[in-house]
């Protein structure tokens, strides 16, 4: 599991196969993020640490991102928070028809390819 950095854009997370992994700085709420729904493939260059979340739990917009190598990274991230040894892919959020991400993290204007800081939204 990796912090981006300047480095890594949303072609970097599309190309590990994995989902993004975010966490909020206050409440430590975690979700995994489908490519599909932070605008991941192999054309985005946009940088993934100009991404914005607003956790809908806390409202807090402070947030740590994470690329995994593989799927039990994935596995790991979202167990630590909720206590299990190990959470299992149900966990990895799915979304509902609003766009929901497991109903307390959201993703913001991430889809857009603009280099812009957009504020953090709820969906």
């Amino acid at each position: 599991m990796i912090r981006p950095d300047s480095r890594h854009n949303l072609r970097s997370v599309y190309m590990t196969s994995q989902p993004l992994g975010v966490e909020c700085m206050q409440c430590q709420h975690r979700a995994a993020l489908a490519h599909d729904k932070i605008g991941a493939h192999r054309g985005n260059m946009r940088e993934v640490r100009t991404l914005s979340f607003k956790c809908t739990a806390c409202g807090s917009v402070a947030n740590t991102l994470y690329m995994f190598h593989s799927q039990g990274e994935v596995d790991d991230f979202l167990a630590e928070r909720s206590g299990d040894a190990r959470a299992g892919p149900s966990s990895a959020g799915s979304f509902g028809p609003d766009g929901c991400c497991c109903g307390r993290v959201h993703r913001a204007a991430a889809s857009d390819n603009r280099a812009s800081q957009a504020a953090p939204r709820s969906l």
